[in-house]
């Protein structure tokens, strides 16, 4: 009795996107809020300073 097999594997096919978990969009719009909120901080203090 003889068995053959055979596999193949298509190296160029892209690996699939991984999906983001639900809290990285959140805590993008949290730090670009956050930045907005101490530019706006530092020249309220450098607009009363003056």
């Amino acid at each position: 009795m003889t068995a053959s097999s055979t596999a193949s594997a298509n190296v160029n096919e892209p690996a699939p996107a991984t999906p983001q978990p639900w809290w990285h969009r959140t805590s993008v719009i949290w730090t670009a809020i956050a930045a907005v909120a101490a530019i706006a901080g530092v020249s309220a203090t450098v607009i009363a300073a003056k």
